[in-house]
C-alpha cells in the first residue's frame, strides 16, 4: 500500500511542449480495478491566470469512463471535479494568488468506503496554514487509466505548470514533510548521529544555545520530485564537512557578503535547491521515492548538520486544528504538547529572492 505511479520531473513543461514524458509504475493493476481509496497529490508552481485554466484533466475510459479534473480560474477560485458515469462530485475553495508564481502543493485525498474526501492546497514556501475543503461521497474511477494519465501525460492532461503528479492507493498525510536524507548526522551531546538514529527525548545540540530535547521524530517515503527531490549540498560550502543529501525544500542557513547587502542581516534560510546555481549543491540521481527524515523541537530552532546549520521541523500553528493534526505526520501526537512557532530562527528567503541572491553570488 502506498504509491502507485510517478510522473517525471517537470511533467507538464514536458508535456506542454510536445515531448512524451515516462514516470514511474510502483504498483501494476488490472484494467477494471477501480481505486476506491487513495491520493493524487501534484506540485504546481502558478501565478494568478489571466483565465479559466484546466492544470490536470485525466481522462479514464475502462471499465467506466470518467474523469478527475483540477481548475483554476483568475481570483485564485480553485475546483475539483470528480467525474464517473453519470456522477459528478465537486469541491471548491479559493486560494491566495499573485501575479508573482508560486508554489502549491494540491492533495486530492479519497476514501469511497468513509464516503469521504477532501482537497488540501499547500503553500510550502510560506508559513500559512493548508487550505483545504470537503467533497463527499466520491466515486472510484480505475486505478489503470489513473496510472496511464500519470505516467504518460500529454498536453490535455497536464498544464505546463505542473510539476509533477503522483498516485498513491492510500491516504497520504498533509501538512510539515521532512526534509533530511538517511545518514544525515545531526549533533548531539554525545557526538554527531545519524538522524534516522534519533528518537523523542533524545538531546540535540542547537548552535550556539546547547542542547534541547527531541520531541517526535518523524520520516516518510515521498516522490523524489519537486521540492522533495534530493539534492546534495557540498562540503566545505555551508560550514559543512561532509557531502549531505536534503530535499530540495529543506532550508539552510547561509550568509555572506550578499545577504547582508540585500537582506540587511547577517544570515538567512534559503531551500537547498536555490543553492545550484552558484555551484555549492546539484541534484542527486535517486528513483522514484526518497525517505526523509526530521525531528520537531520545542522550538523552531536550527539543526547541526555536519558543520552547517539547517532548519528543523516548522508546525507554525499546527496545534491549532486537531483536524489537520490528525491528517498529518504528528497524527496521534498529543496536541496540547505541539509546540506553536510564531516564526522562524532566521529570516526565510522567498522564492523570488533567492533567485535574486543566486543570480549576485553566480555574477
Amino acid at each position: 500500500m502506498g504509491w502507485v505511479a510517478i510522473s517525471c520531473p517537470d511533467a507538464g513543461a514536458l508535456a506542454a511542449r510536445g515531448a512524451a514524458p515516462a514516470g514511474s509504475l510502483l504498483r501494476a493493476s488490472g484494467p477494471a480495478e477501480l481505486l476506491g481509496r487513495g491520493t493524487l497529490l501534484a506540485e504546481i508552481e502558478t501565478a494568478d491566470p489571466a483565465e479559466l485554466t484546466a492544470l490536470i484533466d485525466m481522462p479514464v475510459r475502462h471499465p467506466v469512463s470518467g474523469r478527475l479534473s483540477l481548475w483554476l480560474a483568475p481570483g485564485g477560485e480553485m475546483v475539483l471535479e470528480l467525474v464517473r458515469g453519470s456522477k459528478q462530485r465537486r469541491c471548491t475553495l479559493t486560494v491566495p494568488v499573485t501575479e508573482r508564481a508560486e508554489r502549491l502543493r494540491v492533495i486530492f485525498s479519497w476514501d469511497c468506503s468513509t464516503g469521504a474526501a477532501r482537497l488540501v492546497v499547500e503553500r510550502p514556501e510560506r508559513d500559512a496554514a493548508p487550505l483545504a475543503a470537503a467533497l463527499a461521497d466520491p466515486v472510484a474511477l480505475p486505478m489503470d487509466g489513473l496510472s496511464r494519465a500519470v505516467l504518460a501525460p500529454g498536453p490535455e492532461v497536464l498544464d505546463a505548470t505542473v510539476d509533477f503528479l503522483a498516485l498513491s492507493d492510500s491516504i497520504e498525510p498533509i501538512g510539515p514533510m521532512p526534509g533530511l536524507a538517511g545518514g544525515t548526522c545531526v549533533d548531539t551531546p554525545e557526538g554527531r548521529r545519524a538522524i534516522e538514529d534519533l528518537r523523542r527525548g533524545d538531546l540535540v545540540l542547537i548552535p550556539g544555545e546547547g542542547a534541547v530535547p527531541v520531541l517526535a521524530a518523524v520520516r516518510r517515503s515521498l516522490p523524489a520530485r519537486g521540492l522533495f527531490r534530493p539534492v546534495q549540498l557540498f562540503a566545505p560550502h555551508h560550514g559543512l564537512s561532509r557531502d549531505v543529501l536534503v530535499a530540495a525544500g529543506q532550508r539552510v542557513v547561509t550568509s555572506g557578503a550578499e545577504v547582508e547587502h540585500l537582506f540587511r542581516t547577517n544570515a538567512v534560510l534559503v531551500a537547498a535547491r536555490h543553492m545550484i546555481p552558484d555551484g555549492t549543491a546539484m541534484m542527486a540521481e535517486s528513483g522514484p521515492l526518497v525517505t526523509l527524515h526530521q525531528i520537531l523541537l520545542p522550538d523552531q530552532q536550527l539543526l547541526g548538520i555536519c558543520g552547517a546549520a539547517m532548519e528543523s521541523l516548522h508546525v507554525g500553528r499546527l496545534r491549532r486544528s486537531a483536524a489537520l493534526v490528525e491528517a498529518s505526520l504528528l497524527a496521534g501526537y498529543q496536541r496540547s504538547r505541539l509546540p506553536q512557532q510564531e516564526g522562524h530562527a532566521l529570516p526565510v528567503l522567498r522564492d523570488y529572492e533567492a533567485r535574486m541572491l543566486a543570480s549576485h553570488r553566480a555574477a
